[in-house]
């Protein structure tokens, strides 16, 4: 059972992208609706709900609040992280970072693609379900199998996926049970839960 309540379970055996009724689905919500298996509505007005009201200044009015959208059309991945951790799932974000002997600085340019990534992943990384952070979008991974707002919502194999030579910036594995192999060095750099 979730931290907020239902009888559902927080990862749901097969993955299904739900769509917004109401006009675009974005990747954000859409993964999230494949994870825990509710309508769009849900997942968009949760991330709304916790979003708040920006402050703004206004010259005639002083200081305002100015609400958000009604669509959520991105996600931080501090909103990716408190929607899993608020669902009872593992919520952990792993940054990728290539290290080289010639250059000290991050290069975005070295990051692995996702086919490649998938490829060489660890073990304990093929069996569990992911979601992936891959050049301003975020995918659904299980297995071979990739989810995300533009795929059929029962996901397409990773053969299939238009996006396989993006660039991987980093994952969430967010089966509550997984915890990272004890040979991980830092290559993968663990971010702090928010």
């Amino acid at each position: 059972m979730s931290k907020t309540g239902g009888s559902w379970g927080p990862l749901r055996k097969t993955l299904r992208i739900r769509s917004n009724p109401k006009g675009t689905s974005w990747c954000g919500p859409s993964v999230l609706t494949a994870i825990i298996g509710r309508k769009y509505e849900y997942v968009e007005k949760f991330i709304q709900d916790h979003r708040g009201n920006k402050i703004g200044f206004s010259f005639s009015h002083g200081i305002v609040r100015i609400p958000h959208p009604k669509s959520v059309r991105g996600m931080t991945h501090d909103e990716m992280i408190e929607f899993l951790h608020e669902h009872g799932l593992n919520s952990q974000l792993y940054k990728i970072k290539v290290r080289s002997e010639d250059k000290v600085h991050y290069d975005a340019r070295d990051l692995p693609s996702l086919a490649k990534w998938l490829r060489e992943r660890p073990p304990e990384l093929r069996k569990c379900t992911m979601v992936v952070h891959i050049a301003h979008h975020y995918i659904l991974v299980r297995g071979c199998k990739v989810w995300d707002n533009c795929t059929a919502k029962k996901g397409v194999p990773l053969s299939k996926y238009h996006r396989r030579k993006a660039k991987v910036h980093g994952f969430i594995p967010v089966n509550k049970d997984w915890k990272p192999p004890s040979s991980w060095n830092l290559h993968h750099r663990q971010f702090a839960r928010h």
